[in-house]
């Protein structure tokens, strides 16, 4: 392809049309994708995402109210758009608008909103994407890249819930657009400009910062010209000014980043990562499923590598000016890398997705550079036709990738399914076990919360590789059961057909997939419903008496005296965040000197977190229970309670 049948492309209506479709395609993945879950609990960062937005709204005052996306930017145009829901809300009394409820949490409709936002800003990166690519190369390039970056799975992810990567995402691509608008003619407005675009970038994340290198490496490759100089300290003295006057609280941003730092340090600790392992997963991530997969990714990357290479051999031929937009676009990939893990090697992809958009350029470039390797080796390809069919082969492929990553989020599983009808259908919720057999399904990261939710987070799944392996008595005092379907037919069938036995038809029940409303294979599941009997007993701790060189911290607590035999038992273990610190691994629990398995059941923000213990029965020789960790306790770290239940067969 000719650069002269590129620009005609540009303003040909085949390019707008296919642009316009790609937009609307990826917003509908967007919106679709934010569509489920309309609460706190799907995406856990959506809780600290929305804090600074409620704060604002209830008190008119941009703050920051608390250190996690403190800057206006992100959070003054969500609030105006609840605002304007609430006020509709009240000049109308339609339900349908409130976007707090008596309780002053967010709404549904809060959510929808929100995320609805968060859809835009992602859709708005594909289409500078686009301008990226037509820019630097051609309309074609910038539809392949744009047609990329819309369905990416993980662009997507972040453009539907609640927090300020979408926005980075599209301010860093805006900024870098506005940055070569003003190498290209170096004015005062546009360097000016510029200047406001990179403070805008820093401003959702502090990290977006790092765009302004671009307009600095490339003012350094045109030196020579000393009015670049002059109107680079310009642009930087205006982004600074920007940055003060959008972020009055800028000073505590500093102090916010030093303990993310801090925070993430003692992540990268215990992992035992190091910055050398850093660089491979980014490549990973750069290649894997959740961004383009290892073809397209691999593409990318041999994109920006032949790209580097073609910029540095033919540096004369191609110009000052060419040369130092190439290095602009080149030097993104290199900058956030290096100067992230400068800083922790504890990896975060969210973290390193502002690099996409420029890896996905130079794919798209690559792409097109071999398209016209064969244009000239075969002339019949370069009628229009031909490159359409191909521009639609690739939308084939790459396409469906995204919309199977939303349809495996928003539709849940069989199993997720039974989970929810099971935890509707349990009398009380207050620690109840279920256990189920693992799926070989993978889950994408990040997808957020399980489709089902125990409603009083007191409740436990608890997964196993086969029943089998299970103690019969464990089963037997569960609250139910829940396996694949396939269990109930060939080889070890009788086992699963006689935990079955004797259950009420009310308390069996087989789950099908049904599109849009479930996926995957058809799962049984059988309710045998112990029940509990109250109280609910408070157990006291002390001090172990005896010393146990393995356990720091020790602590020891009666059981009630004469239990009867006939009932089981089961601990509500509550474990403060200073107790099980990041790992989130508990204590050591004992009982007469042997283990009790902890099962997780939930997580409460900021406070701690509540796990379960399998049933188990008692007797009058039954000691005391003790749990144990290499540090000593400190006060409020621990709190167990008693239930006792009466066995439903």
């Amino acid at each position: 392809m000719s650069s002269n049948l590129g620009e005609k492309a540009a303003t040909s209506p085949w390019s707008r049309a296919a642009l316009l479709l790609i937009l609307l395609a990826g917003l509908t993945l967007r919106l679709w994708h934010g569509s489920v879950g309309l609460e706190y609990g799907r995406f856990w960062d959506e809780i600290h995402g929305l804090r600074n937005v409620r704060a604002l709204l209830l008190t008119g005052d941009v703050g920051p109210h608390h250190p996690f996306y403190p800057s206006p930017v992100w959070s003054v145009p969500q609030a105006a758009l609840l605002k304007a829901s609430e006020l509709t809300h009240d000049r109308t009394g339609d339900q349908r608008y409130q976007v707090l409820n008596a309780e002053r949490h967010p709404t549904p409709t809060a959510f929808r909103l929100c995320r609805g936002l968060m859809a835009v800003y992602g859709t708005l990166a594909v289409l500078l994407v686009f301008l990226v690519g037509r820019r630097m190369f051609s309309a074609r390039v910038g539809l392949i890249a744009a047609l990329l970056l819309a369905f990416a799975p993980w662009p997507v992810h972040v453009s539907a819930y609640i927090k300020p990567d979408a926005l980075l995402l599209m301010l860093t691509v805006l900024a870098w657009l506005a940055s070569v608008a003003a190498i290209d003619r170096p004015t005062v407005a546009r360097y000016v400009a510029a200047g406001v675009a990179i403070a805008l970038a820093m401003s959702a994340k502090l990290t977006g910062g790092l765009v302004a290198i671009c307009l600095m490496v490339a003012t350094l490759v045109l030196w020579r010209e000393r009015r670049r100089w002059l109107l680079l300290a310009a642009a930087g003295a205006t982004s600074a000014l920007t940055f003060v006057l959008l972020n009055p609280a800028w000073r505590q941003y500093l102090e916010y980043l030093e303990q993310l730092k801090d925070e993430y340090a003692g992540h990268a600790d215990r992992a035992g990562v190091t910055r050398g392992a850093f660089f491979s997963k980014l490549a990973d991530f750069l290649t894997g499923d959740y961004l383009h997969g290892f073809l397209i990714g691999g593409l990318c990357l041999a994109g920006l590598v032949l790209l580097a290479a073609r910029t540095w051999t033919r540096r004369a031929a191609l110009g000052e000016l060419e040369r130092a937009r190439r290095v602009m676009l080149l030097i993104v990939p290199l900058v956030f890398p290096v100067a992230y893990v400068a800083q922790t090697p504890h990896f975060k992809a969210n973290n390193l997705l502002p690099i996409a958009p420029f890896i996905t350029v130079a794919g798209a470039w690559l792409l097109v550079v071999c398209w016209q390797w064969a244009e000239e080796r075969w002339p019949p390809l370069r009628r229009r036709w031909p490159a359409a069919l191909a521009f639609l082969a690739l939308a084939a492929w790459v396409a469906p990738r995204g919309y199977a990553y939303v349809y495996r989020t928003v539709t849940p599983s069989t199993r997720d399914a039974a989970l929810r009808l099971i935890d509707e259908r349990l009398e009380s919720r207050h620690a109840r076990l279920i256990y189920a057999e693992r799926t070989d399904e993978p889950n994408p990261p990040w997808w957020g919360r399980r489709h089902y939710d125990f409603k009083e987070g007191l409740s436990a799944v608890e997964w196993v590789d086969r029943l089998e392996e299970v103690p019969p008595e464990r089963l037997e005092l569960s609250d139910g059961v829940l396996v694949d379907a396939s269990r109930l037919r060939g080889p070890g069938a009788s086992f699963y057909l006689a935990l079955g036995e004797g259950l009420p038809p009310d308390r069996l029940a087989r789950l099908a997939a049904k599109p849009f409303e479930r996926r995957g294979p058809a799962v049984v599941y059988g309710l045998f419903t112990p029940r509990h009997l109250p109280p609910i007993i408070d157990l006291d701790h002390r001090a172990c008496q005896a010393q146990d060189p393995s356990c720091a911290g020790c602590l020891e607590l009666d059981l009630p005296p004469d239990p009867d035999p006939r009932l089981a038992y089961s601990f509500y273990a509550y474990f403060s965040s200073s107790a099980i610190g990041t790992t989130r691994a508990p204590p050591r629990a004992e009982l007469d000197h042997k283990t009790i398995e902890l099962v997780h059941a939930s997580r409460r923000p900021e406070r701690g977190d509540l796990f379960l213990t399998p049933r188990f029965r008692l007797d009058a020789a039954t000691g005391s229970v003790r749990f144990c960790r290499d540090q000593p306790f400190g006060e409020g770290q621990l709190k167990i309670q008693l239930f006792r239940w009466a066995p439903s067969r």
